[in-house]
């Protein structure tokens, strides 16, 4: 035995065997990569689908409205505007209420209606940028100067 001592053999890592099979030095494994799929050439050459820019602007138009709507509903529980409910009560629809689009035609994605932000636009100056840009800009010529 190679290495043995009163006490038995030196303790040793890996499997016990050397190149030569001799017991107490550890063995060097060497590995390849793996073949590629099956599925990779095919894979590689798909394309994304287009993106339906009409369906977008749908949705994009459809979240406006609800956006309007909400702030709407929003001021109107404000101002504590109760005669649209009693119409409601009585029988005739809000002049303002839209037509709500089927289902299915709205982009969504995660969950969330997609809107386009070129197609909205801003209601408060401070949401649209180039408002806020320039204000920046002349803000920082006017620390400047």
């Amino acid at each position: 035995m190679q290495n043995a001592g009163p006490a038995g053999p030196a303790p040793s890592g890996g499997n016990g065997m050397d190149d030569d099979g001799a017991p107490g030095e550890a063995t060097l494994l060497v590995s390849e990569f793996p073949p590629p799929p099956s599925y990779h050439h095919l894979a590689a050459s798909l394309t994304p689908p287009p993106i339906p820019k009409e369906a977008l602007e749908r949705g994009t138009l459809r979240a406006a409205a609800a956006a309007a709507r909400a702030r709407a509903e929003a001021e109107r529980i404000r101002l504590a505007d109760d005669a649209d409910k009693t119409d409601a009560i009585l029988g005739g629809v809000p002049a303002n209420e839209e037509e709500e689009e089927a289902d299915g035609d709205v982009v969504a994605v995660f969950g969330e209606i997609v809107e386009d932000p070129m197609i909205v636009q801003p209601l408060d100056p401070c949401e649209n940028p180039r408002i806020v840009g320039n204000e920046i800009k002349r803000l920082n010529q006017q620390v400047v100067e």
